[in-house]
């Protein structure tokens, strides 16, 4: 049968080792002061380049960061209100019509967050035509989709333990017309997306560095291949040398040979 989905593209930077981050819950973002994470030329000049070039080639509906990318785990959350009373519509999705059928809003910037993490009340709204949007499941606390809510950040609902990502990218090209999707998230969303077959392209920025390590997050965290499965084929679409040594590769996903876990 053929996949309701939008079209998927992935989008990360990795060493060329395939590492994401210096270390378990140590990513190069959070220590740029430091002289050494710049000792690569350009670095972050070259990152926003690349990115600005495969907004303009794709025209993504969506960008799609999991809540890691957001609050790092272990960081304490701000305590929710409470609720006053049961809200019988709380875990039905939240689409406010002034901002999805005005057709203002040409990116919405979404969240994976079941566990209700991401308690700032940032929109994304003070860039035009952006606005953030949360997929959540029946699981997530009542409390902050009332939240959510309060502060009219739209979500919507798929799954019951977790967010059931093939549903949530059904729906958001049913219920807001995305057609294609910008994921930046990190290696554990990339890994449920890749074993859930959604995955149409790959686009990795590779930097001229090695890091290594045993359990340092990677371009794809994810249960491994099963005796029944096989590596999900690619087809190279372009390799282009960058400034500073940086490498550009690009790879769709081969048609009809999704591997879904």
């Amino acid at each position: 049968m053929m996949r309701m989905a939008p079209k998927l593209v992935v989008f990360m930077s990795a060493s060329v080792d395939g590492r994401t981050a210096l270390a378990p819950g140590r990513t190069q973002w959070e220590e740029m002061d430091d002289s050494r994470t710049s000792a690569i030329p350009n670095s972050a000049r070259v990152w926003q380049e690349l990115k600005a070039h495969l907004e303009d080639l794709h025209e993504p509906g969506a960008r799609l960061l999991g809540s890691g990318s957001l609050v790092s785990e272990g960081d304490p959350l701000p305590d929710l209100p409470p609720l006053a009373t049961e809200h019988s519509q709380l875990q039905e999705d939240s689409l406010p019509p002034d901002l999805t059928e005005t057709g203002e809003i040409t990116t919405w910037l979404t969240v994976v967050d079941s566990r209700g993490r991401l308690r700032s009340g940032y929109t994304g709204s003070e860039n035009p035509g952006q606005h953030m949007l949360h997929l959540v499941s029946r699981s997530t606390p009542l409390e902050y989709l009332s939240f959510l809510r309060d502060k009219g950040i739209p979500y919507i609902v798929a799954g019951t333990g977790r967010v059931d990502l093939r549903r949530a990218m059904g729906l958001l090209e049913e219920k807001l017309g995305v057609r294609t999707i910008l994921c930046e998230g990190g290696g554990t969303l990339n890994g449920v997306l890749l074993r859930e077959g959604l995955v149409n392209e790959l686009n990795v920025l590779v930097r001229p560095e090695l890091i290594g390590g045993t359990r340092t997050p990677t371009l794809f965290d994810c249960p491994d291949l099963t005796l029944d499965q096989w590596p999900t084929p690619l087809v190279l679409l372009s390799a282009e040398p960058l400034q500073s040594g940086f490498l550009w590769l690009r790879y769709a996903v081969a048609s009809g040979v999704l591997n879904k876990g």
